[in-house]
């Protein structure tokens, strides 16, 4: 979320200068920067008229020259900023498929050994006697009481179901109906 935050920030910033860039670019008013160079000329043209306009065709020349390439640099430089944001961007999705990627296979390992567990456990409970089955059985957790007795043969999960107590029988078998759904 915060490398969002970033990129929108990054690219408002982009835009902002560009415009500004743009703006400068457009105007007719000279940039506001002095030239020392060009202010002794301007006074020593003052004093002839005549040759007055060709220095300031020049200068005038020249600051749009400047400004063109001042536009054009700061143009390829908001464009490599641009593809740098775009391969980011890019480099974002791609990590944070990895990571969504990484996390199911995770959760698939985390499923398969469970299921591993409890298909261990119905082995061990179907090997023991019902009744002690039953009694242990009835103090495990809803959930995990419900995965062994379905992972069990059903024969021997019914006779454990027998020796259960009939409320606690009854919780275990609607548990069962509506995960089988």
């Amino acid at each position: 979320m915060k490398s969002i935050l970033i990129y929108s920030g990054t690219f408002l910033v982009i835009v902002t200068a560009m415009t500004f860039i743009i703006q400068n670019f457009q105007s007719d008013k000279p940039l506001e920067t002095v030239n020392r160079r060009d202010t002794p000329r301007k006074a020593a043209n003052t004093e002839n008229p005549k040759n007055s306009s060709v220095p300031e065709v020049t200068d005038t020349s020249r600051q749009s020259f400047s400004r063109q390439n001042r536009f054009l640099e700061q143009q390829e430089k908001i464009d490599s900023l641009e593809t740098a944001l775009q391969l980011a961007v890019q480099h974002h999705k791609k990590l944070r498929e990895q990571k969504e990627e990484v996390a199911k296979a995770d959760q698939e390992k985390q499923t398969e050994a469970f299921e591993k567990k409890m298909r261990d456990m119905a082995k061990i409970y179907e090997k023991m006697n019902s009744e002690e089955a039953a009694k242990i059985i009835s103090n495990l957790e809803i959930e995990i009481a419900v995965s062994v007795l379905v992972k069990m043969r059903k024969r021997k999960a019914a006779k454990v179901m027998e020796n259960l107590e009939p409320a606690q029988a009854v919780k275990i078998s609607k548990y069962m109906a509506v995960q089988e759904q």
